[in-house]
């Protein structure tokens, strides 16, 4: 589900029936996602990861990407 950084805190509520479940944050950097983890461990998400390097880094490392 993409939620930008900035409404994270707004749509939270939203979010509750994944708060034990493992969420992947990431942004293309790693930068925003990072304070997107930190924010979402705030709220109580109990499993919070990020990605690496964020999209940019996976791509670097010839991860695949695919759209849906």
């Amino acid at each position: 589900r993409n939620i930008p950084f900035a409404t994270l805190e707004s749509q939270a509520d939203s979010l509750k029936k994944w708060r034990d479940q493992a969420i992947i944050a990431y942004c293309d950097t790693g930068r925003d996602s990072a304070a997107a983890a930190r924010t979402l461990q705030k709220l109580g998400f109990t499993k919070v990861f990020t990605l690496a390097g964020g999209l940019s880094g996976w791509i670097k490392d010839n991860m695949p990407v695919g759209k849906a």
